[in-house]
């Protein structure tokens, strides 16, 4: 079998079928960056570069959006590693949306949460099965982070859901209104007839 798909690789177009998608190297480099920063903070935020950890973070992520991410890494938003990936973008946002670069305790704060930390054990196994040599970073696309955030998509996609439940306990609760009303009207009426 393998013999057979060789043949049709080097004689005939099918080799674009057989061969997995090329992860946008730089995407991957500044992802394993984000990584390897955060890394350092969980051992310990409390040292000299913690405030240039936290700087480079914020840059490292201000290049990204959710969208490149998903390319780079050939996953799709509802697939697992598709949703561990959003999931590990917006936690990366909320370091820098609650971390104070003058006070370390906001990121050990950040870190002492399980879902966070395992989420980035999850990433670091996943980054490892992805990383390129520094030749292939060089010559990889620079990547060209669109209008939404890192970590916007997953905050989209959960407001998206809230505002499908908040519609539906709504029509609950007004179904159910007009339903308590006509039980009691016809209690009323069956009181009024004795």
């Amino acid at each position: 079998m393998r013999s057979t798909l060789l043949i049709f690789c080097v004689t005939g177009p099918l080799c674009a079928l057989a061969a997995p998608a090329i992860a946008n190297c730089r995407v991957i480099h500044l992802l394993d960056q984000i990584q390897t920063h955060q890394m350092r903070l969980i051992t310990n935020p409390n040292t000299p570069s913690f405030q240039s950890d936290i700087r480079l973070i914020r840059r490292y992520a201000g290049m990204l959006d959710d969208d490149m991410v998903l390319n780079a890494i050939d996953a799709f938003g509802f697939s697992r590693q598709g949703l561990n990936t959003m999931r590990y973008s917006a936690y990366v946002q909320d370091l820098l949306n609650q971390t104070s670069i003058d006070d370390v305790e906001t990121a050990r704060r950040h870190y002492m949460n399980p879902q966070v930390l395992n989420n980035i054990r999850n990433m670091d196994r996943y980054l490892s099965e992805l990383r390129c040599t520094a030749a292939e970073v060089a010559a990889a696309p620079k990547p060209e982070a669109g209008v939404e955030d890192f970590g916007q998509g997953l905050r989209d996609s959960i407001r998206e859901k809230l505002d499908w439940w908040v519609a539906l306990v709504g029509i609950a609760l007004i179904g159910g209104a007009v339903l308590f009303g006509k039980i009691r009207l016809m209690v009323q009426a069956r009181n009024d007839t004795r």
